[in-house]
């Protein structure tokens, strides 16, 4: 089980390492995009490093915003296998969320700050909104690496798709699985909060990168897929 060393990643509070602890085994087995080594541990640190960059002006408590993340995706590994887990929820986000609070709560954080992860949780799914400058910034360090270099949008692209079992249709309809992947981070682009202060320009970086790959030709799409599926083959 990959845990943090040391409380650094998390901000200096050791609930949160508990927090970490209770909350791991919802992230087993691990899948190919939404991992607990990649997707959950990356995101702390670029956490750390929005909040050091003073970027964030409006975010006035981290604790809220690192609980949240640790627990935005708890259970999706499960309800990826069996949808039913979610027919009480609206969405696997408000499980999550649930589960989050809950935890949190029986370790000793009171119910306001708990209920603030909650809906920062919820924030997540692009059909929530995000109520507070903490929920924003969960939200976007969620959307992890797509206003970075295209070379990590494409990489992380493809580890959706495997990790939703389209790899195939890729293969054979490339435009369509592109289109659909681009329409759903739209969504997000059209909600302000993706901008943390005046100088943040990850959401046209993230449209610069949802522009170029739509720009792909078909054949460039199936080669780059060809190709990273062998590279996947190589190093797994």
């Amino acid at each position: 089980m990959s845990m943090p060393k040391d409380l650094e990643i998390l901000g200096g509070y050791p609930i949160l390492e508990q927090l970490a602890i209770e909350l791991r085994d919802g992230y087993d087995p691990p899948m190919d995009y939404h991992n607990w080594d990649g997707h959950i541990l990356k995101g702390l640190i670029r956490i750390n490093e929005i909040q050091s960059s003073g970027m964030a002006i409006d975010v006035n408590n981290w604790f809220v915003v690192r609980a949240a993340y640790i627990g935005h995706d708890w259970g999706l590994t499960s309800t990826k296998k069996d949808p039913t887990l979610l027919d009480s929820y609206d969405c696997a986000e408000e499980m999550a969320a649930e589960k989050t609070r809950d935890c949190i709560i029986e370790l000793g954080l009171g119910e306001a700050e708990a209920e603030q992860i909650y809906s920062g949780i919820l924030g997540t799914n692009p059909n929530y909104p995000c109520e507070t400058p903490e929920a924003k910034a969960i939200c976007r360090v969620d959307l992890g690496n797509t206003g970075d270099s295209f070379e990590i949008f494409l990489r992380n692209f493809f580890s959706v798709q495997l990790e939703d079992k389209r790899i195939d249709q890729l293969l054979i309809n490339p435009r369509s699985v592109v289109e659909s992947t681009c329409n759903f981070l739209r969504l997000y682009l059209r909600r302000s909060e993706l901008v943390l202060g005046p100088n943040d320009t990850f959401p046209s970086d993230m449209e610069k990168n949802i522009l170029a790959i739509q720009s792909m030709g078909t054949s460039a799409i199936r080669s780059a897929t060809e190709l990273w599926m062998q590279r996947t083959r190589t190093t797994s």
